[in-house]
């Protein structure tokens, strides 16, 4: 039986890696595979992902760090993998995305995970139960493995994308006009995008609802609201970033704070409150993850899409939030305006985040 519904339970116990309070990872909740026990060895991260019952980093030095369930062997990382930027868990494979846009999967890969279409370059991965997203360089989106659902079979009309989640069995993507389109099961209305939601940087799939983070920082989820999974705390503050586990959501704040909903059958939701300030955070199914980055450098200036370096794609987003824009992230200075004075403040932070 699922747990009580939890908005910023501050009682959890806490793993992260002894003796390294920023640039390291931090996991809380469901623990009986150890996913939620950050080893010792994982050392300085930029990137964390949670899968079923495992849990995935990347550390600092551009190699994978993997601990929890090992069943299928989705811990086992490829001795040889580095150079690494992003890694997605599955409920029994993991993905990594190298720096030169190549693919690599490792683990169960039954329905055919592991089946990386010939000369994919990607920028972006995404992991479901047992189907993989990936946007290509180019901003078209690809899938692969377990379609039963139709979450392998991108829609025709979908575009160019720049953001992607899979959830258990269905898909998201953000076209570059900041609309959300969503495909494969929709048992609960996960993929029954509301039609006025406009405005949105990323996305995030559970098991059977959905979120999207907006440019003006509000949050807005639908699908299954049977744990209060989408249901949103209001005054949440502005959003710069949002995750699904199988029944819970994740919102990292612009400050670096962490705030959770929905079940918190295994602690999921209690958010440690000796926790720090976040850079970036993930859920398992169960088990929730951030990156701590410290004070100094919990985000970089300019880093709009939250890839952890500031570079043409940021460019590209400040340039097209040009003029009078409030509420929008592309105004560094926070006077109402993106101008010449943002444009100089992401200039100066150019280059891959400290």
């Amino acid at each position: 039986m699922l747990g009580p519904r939890s908005v910023i339970v501050a009682t959890a116990a806490l793993s992260i890696v002894p003796g390294a309070a920023a640039d390291s990872a931090a996991a809380w909740g469901w623990n009986v595979s150890g996913q939620a026990t950050v080893p010792a060895s994982t050392g300085p991260v930029r990137a964390v992902a949670g899968g079923y019952y495992h849990s995935l980093a990347v550390r600092s030095d551009g190699t994978v760090a993997a601990w929890g369930f090992n069943g299928n062997g989705q811990c086992n990382v490829p001795s040889t993998l580095s150079s690494v930027v992003a890694v997605a868990g599955g409920k029994e494979c993991s993905m990594a995305l190298r720096a030169d846009g190549t693919i690599v999967v490792w683990g169960g890969t039954g329905y055919g995970e592991g089946n990386v279409p010939a000369g994919l370059l990607a920028k972006s991965i995404a992991a479901g139960d047992y189907h993989a997203l990936a946007i290509r360089t180019t901003g078209s989106v690809v899938a692969w493995g377990l379609n039963t659902s139709g979450q392998a079979t991108v829609p025709a009309t979908l575009g160019a994308a720049k953001s992607i989640s899979a959830g258990s069995c269905h898909s998201l993507a953000v076209q570059t006009t900041g609309r959300v389109v969503a495909w494969g099961c929709d048992t609960a209305g996960q993929c029954a995008v509301p039609p006025t939601l406009t405005g949105v940087v990323q996305v995030a799939a559970g098991e059977s609802h959905s979120v999207a983070a907006r440019s003006t920082g509000a949050v807005v989820a639908w699908g299954s609201n049977a744990q209060g999974q989408c249901a949103v705390p209001a005054g949440l503050g502005f959003a710069r970033q949002v995750a699904a586990g199988a029944q819970h959501t994740l919102v990292l704040l612009e400050g670096g704070d962490v705030v959770a909903f929905g079940s918190n059958a295994y602690g999921q939701c209690s958010v440690p409150g000796t926790l720090g300030i976040a850079a970036g955070i993930a859920a398992g199914s169960y088990h929730s993850l951030a990156d701590l980055q410290g004070v100094s450098n919990a985000f970089c200036l300019g880093d709009l899409n939250l890839d952890r370096a500031v570079d043409g794609d940021d460019l590209g987003r400040l340039l097209s939030s040009w003029g009078p824009a409030p509420d929008s992230p592309a105004d560094l200075t926070r006077d109402g305006v993106v101008d010449g004075d943002d444009l100089g403040q992401m200039l100066g932070a150019w280059g891959p985040c400290g």
